[in-house]
């Protein structure tokens, strides 16, 4: 059975081999979610394009892991019943600044997470985001981040970036390059500032900020 993310942070030192062997098991899981996300997206990518402009430029797998994330994501937080409320059939996914993430994202455009369909949207004014479920703040908004963020926690917003020390400066899931191996850190006290649940099994995976 899943425990409680508070039970799990105050687990006795006695039980984290047992932890550790069951954040193994469900980081595998959640892999395995995104990479079968990128395995769809590739598979849109090589379909044929009719009566549109086809991508010239295939996106870094970096860049596919992430927006792979950015989908799993709203699977695995819940919202607040008020931001719910705003728009009962759509998960609205954001893109606040320039978009690293180019047609990758844009072909995930449509697909149901929860009963919802997901709506890419693209901004460079943080007034105009209010609406988002989830906002990717990239880091041309760097110099901007903290009232950027201060904003958007007022919004009840799933805030997401790759910006250094986005948790610490107040976002909710940092992506971390290692390698070349995309790890998450998560600023909980954020998320639950935001009225944002994230389930167990996403927090099993990321580093934890205070």
């Amino acid at each position: 059975m899943l425990k409680s993310p508070r039970m799990m942070i105050n687990l006795s030192i006695e039980q984290r081999p047992e932890k550790y062997l069951l954040g193994k098991y469900l980081r595998y899981i959640l892999t395995i979610f995104c990479y079968l996300s990128i395995l769809m997206v590739d598979a849109l990518v090589a379909a044929p394009v009719k009566n549109k402009v086809a991508f010239i430029e295939e996106p870094s797998r970096i860049n596919k892991v992430k927006s792979a994330y950015l989908y799993n994501f709203l699977k695995y937080v819940t919202f607040s019943d008020e931001k719910i409320d705003t728009s009962p059939e759509n998960y609205f996914v954001c893109v606040l600044g320039v978009d690293p993430f180019g047609s990758q994202l844009e072909l995930m455009n449509g697909r149901i997470a929860k009963g919802k369909k997901v709506a890419i949207k693209r901004m460079l004014s943080v007034e105009k985001a209010s609406h988002c479920h989830l906002v990717y703040v990239s880091r041309s908004k760097q110099l901007e981040l903290e009232p950027v963020l201060e904003i958007l926690r007022q919004s009840s917003v799933l805030t997401v970036s790759d910006i250094p020390e986005f948790t610490q400066k107040g976002g909710i899931i940092r992506f971390i390059n290692k390698n070349d191996n995309i790890k998450l850190e998560i600023n909980l006290k954020e998320a639950q500032k935001a009225q944002i649940k994230i389930s167990a099994l996403l927090l099993e995976i990321a580093s934890i900020v205070e």
